[in-house]
């Protein structure tokens, strides 16, 4: 079974060039699972009474194509691809103008809130249909060794980083990893891909510090994330693509003029 809901880009949810963020993205495929799992009564309000709560263990997403400017609907096709007793996987596209922009995958636990221990997802999900397609190559997403330092950034995190299961929001970490790369590189290169893995809970009030490591590609670091005691609480994988910033403006200009 796939899944659908329809957005609309915001000016929250784009970037200097007019054009849907990576963050932005995921905000849509995340509300797109919630809304599916609503749909079974396993949304996190209604696990809430339970004392569980969904968690996102790691997610992957690769972009292509021209990516939608500001006020453009994006339509999330998603859909349940495999489950075992503690873990579902689901790929997901998003699409605008009938045209594939990104897509990806991603895994979700659920958690006792309280322990945080995992409990059986499988059961529960049960009478979902599993549709088998993956969009991605590879479902691993291994990430590369990590060689030179290239710098760090810290991130102190507040309240407006939490979520409404009381930890901190799996996107703070792709939105401090990015703030991480810097301005003058990010003015000439897109990111065309990320994977990020989620080790441990960082909590409010503490310092959150990304390392920007090079590997053997080109434009491709890794990010290592660090709260106190050395306790690494997130690694990402990123991939950019050069581009022509003034060609993007060039653009919206034209299209706002049709």
């Amino acid at each position: 079974m796939v899944y659908s809901k329809e957005y609309t880009v915001t000016n929250s949810e784009m970037d200097s060039e007019y054009r849907l963020t990576a963050v932005g993205a995921s905000m849509f495929f995340q509300d797109c699972f919630a809304s599916f799992m609503a749909k079974y009564h396993l949304a996190s309000f209604d696990l809430r009474i339970e004392g569980l709560m969904w968690i996102i263990t790691e997610y992957s997403m690769r972009f292509e194509g021209l990516i939608p400017y500001w006020s453009e609907k994006v339509k999330v096709e998603l859909w349940l691809s495999s489950l075992t007793s503690y873990k579902v996987r689901l790929n997901f596209k998003l699409v605008h103008q009938d045209k594939v922009f990104a897509k990806g995958d991603c895994v979700w636990c659920i958690l006792e809130t309280e322990t945080r221990k995992p409990v059986l997802v499988k059961e529960r999900l049960i009478d979902i249909p599993i549709f088998s397609e993956t969009v991605l190559v590879d479902c691993r997403h291994r990430i590369p060794e990590a060689l030179e330092l290239l710098g760090t950034h810290k991130h102190k995190l507040n309240n407006s980083d939490i979520d409404f299961n009381y930890h901190v929001n799996n996107m703070t970490y792709l939105r401090v990893s990015i703030d991480a790369i810097p301005a003058d590189f990010k003015k000439n290169h897109r990111l065309s891909f990320f994977t990020i893995k989620f080790l441990n809970e960082a909590f409010c009030g503490q310092e959150l510090v990304c390392s920007v490591y090079s590997t053997l590609s080109p434009h491709a670091p890794v990010l290592r994330l660090f709260t106190g005691n050395n306790r690494e609480n997130c690694r990402v994988y990123m991939e950019f693509q050069e581009f022509d910033s003034t060609e993007s403006i060039l653009d919206y200009n034209l299209l706002t003029r049709e």
